[in-house]
């Protein structure tokens, strides 16, 4: 079926996952691309702001990621050197709908500590 068939193109691959933007001389934001990453994106609440404070930093992961990956992620894209990996699965309640239940999982997080004067920007003051 030559309807449904797509030219191949060529993607061009950045070997940089970290990217800095510059909008006023003085400032400089750092924004990170979690595209192949196991990191889905930072969780930033006020307890995870407190978990700085001691070298701990949470992440969203996706369902299927392993503590080496997050590890490996997090020392590719920042820098710094990963203590210990501590993974949360969240789930919704049990839900029924028409007879079936199921059970779905909503979020998996990491909860990564770094070695004692490292420091991840999280660009929250």
């Amino acid at each position: 079926m030559a309807i449904f068939k797509k030219s191949k193109k060529e993607v061009e691959k950045k070997p940089e996952s970290v990217e800095k933007v510059s909008t006023d001389s003085k400032k400089e934001s750092v924004v990170f691309n979690f595209k192949n990453s196991p990191i889905v994106r930072p969780h930033i609440t006020e307890k995870s702001l407190r978990g700085e404070e001691i070298g701990q930093y949470v992440f969203i992961v996706k369902k299927d990621t392993t503590k080496k990956e997050v590890a490996q992620s997090v020392l590719k894209m920042h820098k710094v050197t990963v203590e210990k990996v501590r993974m949360i699965r969240q789930e919704k309640p049990l839900a029924g709908f028409r007879g079936k239940s199921r059970r779905d999982i909503v979020t998996k997080k990491a909860i990564v500590t770094l070695k004692k004067g490292d420091k991840i920007d999280s660009g929250v003051k």
